[in-house]
């Protein structure tokens, strides 16, 4: 009994708290780690309902069929398998080094521009014009997810971007580049991602797809005019500060909404997600809207055999709140141990439950 005394005195609805039982889909994104039929099987079999197909990193459409195929297979033996789409979205990068890489140092000048040839250390090919239009002095530039900070010092032409460097490090070739708390105009569907869209339509069997960088609900209406099977549920990603503002009526146009907290990390800033989170879910318990939470859920079991504590709380958190998904990336597309991530995750989420059961016996 004293086990569930704690658990009861946060939640109790004289306190605010009421959670109702109801059951949580597990999600895994799809990738070299579990790429066969065999261990889609066995995730399955340890909870996983939905495998996730991320665009973004197939390299061709061959990979792209291969991993279908066998999530199509498992869906013909089981009942409750869904497949989700994750398009990739208008995602900015920058070109490639001749070393690989560079090392940008703090307080250095480093230049993004438009010569479309590989570059040393001091100037990178950035082959996007909205970012060349929509950057001013002092603004500030991420890329490698955060890694790196730029700060802008002048924009040349609209054909070059000198910057300053502000948090150094090693980047990479095609690193991704953020720009906080800018609205920057782009097409929410990108020529692949149209590409991509005719290719669901003519396949099939694909039960969700999500798109990325989501600004309003007219996006979400936009891929709807696009696909064939209309039974298909759109899945708003919420990542941009577009999104946050336009949040309940991307909720209301949506069939469910992924809170994707890496992007929205690097664009609103870190401090500011697990309230984002706990509003995104709020509004969407409140509309019957599935809602599901991501990115490091269990980060630190792409290399480790065992979650960190923080990673647990936010797992259970993340129920706790209402969310009605919780997704694994990296964890079981490239980690060292996807099957114990999932059995981890799964162990969290039937706990989480049996407490939460627990307590509505309790109440009522």
């Amino acid at each position: 009994m004293f086990k569930f005394i704690y658990i009861i005195l946060l939640f109790n609805p004289v306190l605010g708290f009421s959670i109702p039982c109801r059951k949580i889909s597990q999600i895994a994104t799809v990738g070299p780690a579990c790429n066969s039929y065999g261990q889609l099987k066995e995730m399955h079999e340890c909870g996983v309902n939905t495998f996730r197909i991320n665009m973004g990193h197939c390299k061709s459409t061959e990979e792209f069929m291969y991993t279908y195929d066998n999530i199509k297979s498992l869906k013909s033996n089981y009942n409750d398998v869904k497949m989700l789409i994750d398009l990739q979205g208008p995602k900015f990068r920058i070109g490639t080094f001749k070393k690989g890489c560079a090392i940008l140092k703090e307080d250095s000048i480093f230049i993004l521009d438009k010569i479309p040839r590989e570059s040393y250390k001091y100037r990178v090919y950035l082959p996007h014009d909205e970012i060349y239009y929509s950057v001013s002095e002092k603004d500030k530039i991420y890329l490698d997810d955060g890694n790196i900070e730029l700060e802008v010092m002048k924009v040349l032409e609209e054909n070059r971007i000198i910057t300053r460097v502000k948090k150094g490090g090693v980047l990479k070739n095609n690193k991704g580049l953020n720009l906080p708390y800018k609205n920057v105009n782009f097409n929410t569907i990108t020529p692949k991602d149209a590409i991509d869209i005719a290719l669901v339509n003519h396949l099939g069997d694909v039960d969700y797809i999500a798109l990325s960088f989501v600004q309003e609900k007219k996006d979400i209406q936009l891929l709807r005019s696009l696909l064939m099977n209309k039974q298909i549920n759109v899945i708003a990603k919420i990542e941009t500060p577009m999104a946050v503002d336009n949040l309940e009526s991307i909720i209301e146009e949506s069939d469910g909404i992924l809170i994707a907290r890496g992007d929205l990390g690097i664009e609103m800033g870190l401090e500011h997600v697990p309230f984002i989170q706990k509003l995104a879910i709020k509004f969407s318990n409140k509309s019957d809207k599935e809602v599901i939470v991501a990115t490091q859920l269990l980060e630190t079991m792409i290399s480790n055999q065992l979650p960190t504590r923080a990673e647990v709380s936010d797992n259970v958190n993340a129920i706790l709140d209402g969310a009605t998904g919780l997704m694994l990336s990296a964890e079981t597309s490239i980690g060292k141990y996807p099957l114990k991530a999932v059995k981890m995750q799964r162990k969290l989420i039937d706990v989480s439950l049996e407490y939460i059961n627990e307590i509505e016996k309790i109440d009522d």
